[in-house]
């Protein structure tokens, strides 16, 4: 094997640096495809620095196809079927989804009393529009959660505290990943904690974001991993 192959290939295929490469650069371009037919198409426009729920379910919408369609594409160039990129649609998937939702509503609920209890937040009832929003241990999940705090720094408004939780909340969800075999919890969770903090709650950046994320953390790190699947 020449020098210049053994850069890209290892003995498993294509290294995994490579391929993480390849599958960002296609997911980013698909985003960015979707976002500006969305745009000319539909005359849709965010505002910047204005968060609304619509808008809310838009980006998610742009985000998961995306992710798919670069899921696909590398599927079909390693010769994998899809369900080995972490979307197995095989049973029980939806109740994973429906759990990681639940949670997340759960989570977000919980920092925001949390923030009402130590006087951060008062309750003046349900507005009409919504308002602003502010191994685990392993290389690869610290980098890709890195990287998933990164991707927000061109966000209006996000704080240092916004980044670090963004940050941990990627360790979660590789730790979700990890124990229930797909990503169809961390999928719900994140939806639904967005959907919750922003549209439903508008509830600032808290330290008891970290809490929640802590107290989730330890329960997941007991919940035993399903059959066929390894720590690795």
């Amino acid at each position: 094997m020449g020098r210049a192959k053994v850069v890209f290939v290892g003995p498993h295929g294509w290294r995994a640096g490579w391929r993480f490469l390849l599958f960002f650069t296609m997911a980013l371009v698909s985003a960015q495809a979707l976002d500006a037919v969305i745009k000319l198409a539909g005359g849709y426009q965010q505002k910047a620095g204005e968060w609304s729920a619509g808008g809310l379910r838009i980006d998610a919408a742009l985000t998961f196809v995306a992710v798919v369609v670069g899921m696909a594409v590398m599927a079909r160039l390693e010769r994998r079927s899809f369900a080995a990129y972490g979307l197995p649609l095989r049973a029980r998937s939806e109740l994973r989804l429906t759990e990681g939702a639940l949670w997340g509503f759960t989570a977000a609920t919980f920092v925001l009393f949390a923030i009402r209890l130590s006087g951060g937040a008062i309750f003046h009832g349900v507005a009409s529009t919504p308002g602003l929003a502010g191994g685990l241990l392993r290389w690869a999940a610290t980098l890709l959660s890195l990287l998933f705090g990164a991707a927000h720094l061109s966000k209006p408004d996000e704080s240092a505290m916004d980044i670090a939780a963004i940050v941990c909340f990627g360790l979660f969800l590789c730790l979700t990943r990890q124990r229930t075999g797909s990503l169809w919890f961390a999928i719900g969770f994140h939806a639904m904690w967005n959907y919750a903090a922003m549209a439903l709650y508008a509830a600032p950046a808290s330290v008891f974001t970290f809490v929640a994320l802590g107290a989730m953390g330890a329960l997941f790190a007991r919940r035993s991993m399903p059959e066929g699947t390894t720590a690795s």
